[in-house]
């Protein structure tokens, strides 16, 4: 293999990495957000506190934030789009699941106009999520390819 093929080998495996690594922090916080809210209906905040280490209007406060987060979707491995392409990127998924998960998902409609001035803005959970993930490398061609046929197949 040439010299400029292997260092560019060696960049995409190394970016690969870091985002892997960095998919597996975000997973963290949200499953540390999900136990918070799951047993703050056995333990008191300041029993959640301690587990945690933390003071307890930290604990408030982080309680305050993960009941935000939203569990798993059922039959999903993530709650959001954004959350099965961490598992994806921190190897949690394999391909095979990724390609069916999205392929099954019930997206949103894109481009809704906000109330405040009208201009149009994506939501979450749009297909301009994958697109977007094609874009940033965090999935390949082939996924993105065989998710849009299935789509299209599926009507």
């Amino acid at each position: 293999m040439p010299a400029i093929q292997e260092r560019s080998r060696t960049k995409e495996l190394a970016q690969k990495k870091i985002r892997r690594e960095r998919s597996k922090i975000e997973l963290a916080r949200i499953q540390y957000q999900r136990a918070l809210v799951s047993e703050s209906e056995t333990l008191t905040q300041k029993e959640i506190a301690s587990a945690a280490m933390i003071s307890q209007p930290s604990v408030s406060e982080a309680l305050e934030k993960a009941r935000t987060i939203g569990g798993l979707k059922e039959g999903f491995s993530g709650g959001t789009l954004h959350e099965i392409f961490l598992r994806y990127s921190a190897d949690e998924i394999t391909k095979t699941q990724l390609i069916d998960e999205l392929s099954r998902w019930e997206y949103e409609k894109p481009n809704v106009a906000d109330s405040i001035d009208g201009l149009l803005v994506d939501l979450p959970n749009t297909f301009r999520e994958v697109e977007d993930a094609l874009i940033m490398g965090i999935i390949e061609d082939d996924v993105y390819s065989e998710v849009l046929n299935r789509l299209r197949q599926m009507g």
